[in-house]
């Protein structure tokens, strides 16, 4: 398949995969042009079919400069190539329809886990009646925000709150993590034990 120039590009993806849907990306020559790319560009359609809203694909020819772009920050060298997230797949060889199917399958799995860890997580803003509580708590909103996070924020005004908590001073965050060790079993006591030793 062609090799690419390396141009310089303007496009930041810094953001890119956090969308609650997985994005399948064709980078091709041009489909109407190219078999191969042809072929492909099929072959990713087919497989998004079979996961209905949960998946966007998009071709993105490079006879246009916005895809060279875009093709550059993905940091593809060769077309026609897929791409799941942001993340390179297949280079130049189209993947049977099991492979891509467990290929998206697996960005899935990956992101419901995320999902639900996050979910598990909280981050605790203490303080009430003040700019910079108020201001902290905004912070907090907007990072969770900019990153895609879905880990709960929670303002904690309550001031036995505050002393349950070790809070002398407001404003004060802090993060509470839930992190599941066992489930469907009966773990021994020492790996009970050493699960405690990690909270010393």
């Amino acid at each position: 398949m062609k090799n690419i120039i390396t141009i310089k590009s303007s496009i930041n993806l810094s953001d890119y995969g956090h969308s609650n849907k997985v994005v399948v990306d064709v980078i091709t020559l041009d489909s109407q042009s190219c078999a191969p790319c042809q072929y492909m560009v099929e072959a990713v359609k087919l497989a998004s079919e079979h996961f209905g809203d949960l998946v966007i694909w998009r071709e993105h020819a490079i006879k246009q400069k916005e895809s060279v772009e875009f093709m550059m920050s993905l940091m593809v060298k060769n077309i026609p190539t897929i791409c799941i997230d942001g993340i390179i797949k297949f280079v130049s060889i189209i993947p049977s329809h099991t492979d891509l199917i467990s290929a998206i399958q697996a960005r899935i799995n990956e992101k419901v886990h995320q999902y639900l860890t996050q979910k598990q997580n909280k981050i605790l803003v203490f303080g009430s009646g003040c700019k910079k509580c108020e201001d902290l708590y905004q912070n907090v909103i907007l990072a969770n925000k900019e990153l895609g996070s879905t880990v709960e924020v929670v303002k904690v005004e309550d001031e036995q709150e505050f002393v349950k908590y070790g809070i002398s001073s407001t404003p004060a965050i802090a993060i509470e993590k839930t992190q599941i060790k066992s489930m469907g079993k009966v773990p021994s006591v020492d790996v009970i034990k050493e699960w405690i030793k990690e909270l010393q």
